[in-house]
């Protein structure tokens, strides 16, 4: 049996304040040790070759999705929902996401490109194309989501080949 010491509320008081001071502080020290974690995880995934069976891994953790599990449960919908849009199938669930237009992403019939990368870009709460762009393409050369990447990929070809027609 341990010995039981006699405390005042005030020595208990104290006890427990010095207590919670030494936990937020380790507290923080963990988090700055995972935010050191994920910068180093990155500043890895820059510094090696992509390999292209892993482009879109690769490319989640370069853009820090793959830390973000909201981040990935929006991107997710929204490529189930651009692909049941592709195959002309009606959407069973509609799910309402913040920052993401219902209008557009619910919206019949197959996605433009320019439509496509608007939601994704809202999936992942950016205005940077360019990093949409490479998910695509990360994704194409990962082998996922084919149908999806490849009616995106030929929407692509197609809407730059009508606008340079139009010029």
């Amino acid at each position: 049996m341990f010995p039981v010491l006699a405390m005042s509320e005030g020595e208990e008081c104290v006890l427990c304040e010095e207590e919670i001071r030494r936990l937020k502080s380790e507290l923080q020290d963990l988090r700055d040790e995972i935010l050191a974690l994920r910068m180093a995880i990155i500043e890895l995934a820059y510094a090696k070759v992509t390999d292209p069976k892993f482009a879109y891994f690769d490319w989640r953790i370069r853009y820090g999705v793959a830390f973000d599990e909201e981040k990935i449960m929006r991107l997710n919908w929204v490529f189930h929902v651009l692909t049941e849009r592709i195959k002309e199938e009606p959407i069973e669930r509609i799910k309402s996401i913040p920052g993401i237009s219902d209008a557009v992403l619910y919206r019949k019939g197959p996605p433009t490109y320019r439509e496509a990368l608007t939601l994704l870009m809202q999936a992942l709460g950016t205005k940077n194309e360019i990093m949409v762009e490479e998910l695509i393409e990360s994704l194409q050369s990962q082998g996922i989501l084919r149908e999806l990447v490849d009616f995106l990929c030929d929407r692509k070809r197609s809407e730059v080949k009508a606008r340079s027609e139009d010029s």
